[in-house]
């Protein structure tokens, strides 16, 4: 019986130190498993959560460089500007591809370096509205406002796109409402209408009602100018945003009519006598009939 009970005890104790390693090996290898894989998903997952947020900033650093290049493209030193200037002059075709950029270019040069090359340009391409511009843009920081005014005027001519020359007529519209502004301040009234007798041709062809027009109006009524007033009111009575001012100026022209005055003659044998004023001297005036 002791015997038995022995066996017994020895076999547990035999197989423990068999079974027991084994299962503890298992049981680890099972954990370190799930764990490894519990730590790929956990990896992979956040690798999927955070490409996205570099894919984003690479993209964004992309762009950033790309408008780096853009501006760094345009910032060019006047030797390299020539350098573009002599290929185009070498190759006028290349104008309508080339011009604009090129102009953008020089137009970010110190404002000296500007008027030399876009009149170069000029020289090769005279009727090119977008170099009539460019060159009027830098009279009129230069002061050299009748220069600009009469550039934008042929560039409204020269004009081969509608985008071109609606450009140059806002610019054009623009710098004559502020030019005949300073002149009213000034009181340079015979200016002023001589501006508008220049360039009514190209103000009828825009055909617009603007503030350079009011401008006119208030001259024409300084000057007392009827004749002009007649002309005026007759080619701008069909806008309707300026019916004001055209009331106004009828007004003016009626009242001077009403203003006509009858001078009273003194008949003096075949002849008659009129009192006149010379000098602050009253003396009569003999008419022969």
């Amino acid at each position: 019986m002791k015997l038995s009970k022995w066996l017994i005890i020895s076999a547990f104790i035999i197989g423990a130190l068999f079974i027991v390693p084994k299962f503890r090996d298992t049981l680890y290898q099972i954990t370190e498993w799930l764990f490894l894989s519990n730590s790929k998903t956990t990896v992979t997952s956040t690798a999927n959560i955070k490409t996205p947020a570099l894919d984003s900033s690479s993209h964004q650093n992309n762009q950033v460089d790309q408008k780096v290049a853009d501006q760094t493209k345009l910032n060019l030193t006047l030797p390299e500007v020539e350098i573009r200037v002599n290929e185009l002059l070498l190759n006028p075709k290349l104008v309508e591809s080339m011009l604009p950029e090129l102009i953008n270019v020089i137009l970010k040069l110190p404002n000296y370096q500007q008027l030399p090359l876009i009149q170069k340009l000029l020289i090769e391409f005279p009727y090119s509205s977008q170099l009539l511009i460019a060159e009027a843009q830098v009279f009129e920081i230069t002061g050299e406002f009748a220069s600009a005014l009469e550039n934008y005027n042929q560039a409204i001519l020269f004009a081969n796109s509608k985008e071109v020359q609606s450009r140059a007529k806002l610019l054009f519209l623009s710098l004559i409402k502020q030019l005949s502004k300073d002149l009213l301040i000034d009181q340079r009234w015979s200016e002023a209408l001589d501006l508008y007798h220049k360039y009514e041709a190209t103000l009828v062809d825009i055909d617009l009602w603007t503030e350079f027009h009011s401008n006119i109006t208030k001259v024409l009524i300084q000057k007392s100018d009827h004749l002009s007033i007649e002309f005026f009111i007759e080619r701008w009575k069909h806008h309707d945003g300026n019916q004001l001012e055209i009331e106004q100026l009828i007004r003016e022209l009626n009242d001077e009519k009403k203003l006509t005055k009858a001078i009273p003659l003194t008949k003096y044998g075949q002849q008659f006598i009129v009192p006149v004023q010379i000098n602050g001297a009253t003396l009569q005036l003999l008419i022969d009939t």
